[in-house]
């Protein structure tokens, strides 16, 4: 056991110098370091992973920017009405004691679709 705690800097290959024999690979299992073998997993990695997937070409955000402002808006609106509902029915349900069932949760989100219906039905998206 280490007793140091930080940063550690390798050099760039360290990982091809550990020993991948099965008794290793299994005291990497034991102590949940598998990862260490892992080519992939690495800061260079990470780094093109990003350059090849910038930032604002997330899927999601590449589905919001290809919509008009009206139907953003909608979104957003959708995504806190949503978010507000469920908040407001867990403290409701820890408030009240009770266990949140799958069936308590179908019935919330069953409430949610109405008010949309009814909202749309109005014109009023």
């Amino acid at each position: 056991e280490r007793l140091r705690r930080g940063a550690v800097f390798w050099p760039y290959s360290w990982r091809a110098e550990l020993c991948t024999c099965t008794s290793c690979k299994r005291a990497y299992v034991a102590a949940e370091v598998q990862f260490l073998l892992d080519q992939s997993d690495t800061i260079l990695a990470y780094e093109k992973r990003g350059l090849d997937e910038p930032f604002g070409q997330h899927p999601l955000m590449a589905l919001i920017n290809s919509m008009d402002r009206v139907q953003q808006l909608e979104v957003i609106y959708g995504f806190n009405e949503l978010t507000t509902s469920i908040s407001e029915f867990l403290e409701q349900c820890a408030s009240e004691g009770k266990t949140v069932t799958v069936e308590a949760v179908h019935q919330l989100f069953e409430e949610l679709q109405a008010r949309k219906r009814r909202r749309t039905s109005d014109g009023n998206q």
